[in-house]
């Protein structure tokens, strides 16, 4: 599943829209994300965010009962870090 998806599915509103903004910030700084499977990951939507082949982060789209949630990801590119909040629930 594409992380588009899984986000479409998922969440709403503001946390579906910083989702996305988040993706395209990734796709933009010349990151990929790849997703996470086999065993433990199967069932989660879990995704490695990858720059110059180092992971330096990761998404994880989750929805627990009536509120939705995507984890805190915090990118690091060289010495610097850029920490892209995006963890919010209704």
């Amino acid at each position: 599943m594409q992380i588009e998806e899984a986000i479409y599915e998922n969440l709403i509103g503001d946390t579906q829209k910083n989702a996305l903004d988040f993706v395209t910030f990734i796709r933009e700084n010349d990151m990929h994300l790849e997703r996470e499977v086999g065993g433990y990951w199967d069932d989660k939507l879990y995704y490695d965010i990858v720059f110059n082949s180092q992971f330096v982060g990761f998404i994880l789209v989750t929805q627990l009962s009536h509120t939705e949630s995507l984890s805190l990801s915090l990118i690091r590119l060289g010495k610097s870090a850029i920490k892209y909040v995006t963890n919010s629930s209704t």
